[in-house]
């Protein structure tokens, strides 16, 4: 993926739209995990759009004056999705088991992350 218009910048998108983006990327990365990651390389691509909108956003501003606690949340995500994308380029090295669980652990954190600030 070129980072192009759907990771690109996010300093002046409003934060709602972002998260948007963020979860349309999510329930693509979930398509693979549907598909038994059928397409390490293109759920992999995803996982890498996903890392790099969630990190994209640190830098916009409301992000900048939410609490530490979401700050820390939207970067464990991206943590998360950067993990899941090194894991999906290891196949078939990597157990489809092994990349479920850490599929699992980024959608927990998206969830948690959405009960307590989505508004």
């Amino acid at each position: 993926m070129n980072g192009g218009a759907a990771t690109g910048p996010v300093r002046s998108e409003s934060l709602k739209s972002a998260m948007r983006r963020a979860d349309k990327l999510l329930d693509s990365v979930l398509d693979g995990k549907v598909d038994s990651w059928s397409k390490p390389a293109e759920h992999a691509g995803k996982a890498k759009e996903l890392e790099e909108l969630l990190r994209g956003l640190m830098t916009n501003q409301r992000v900048k004056e939410k609490s530490e606690d979401f700050r820390t949340m939207l970067e464990g995500s991206a943590t998360h999705a950067g993990e899941l994308r090194a894991l999906l380029l290891q196949l078939p090295k990597a157990e489809a088991k092994t990349i479920d669980g850490k599929f699992e652990k980024l959608a927990a954190s998206c969830e948690e992350c959405h009960a307590k600030y989505k508004d």
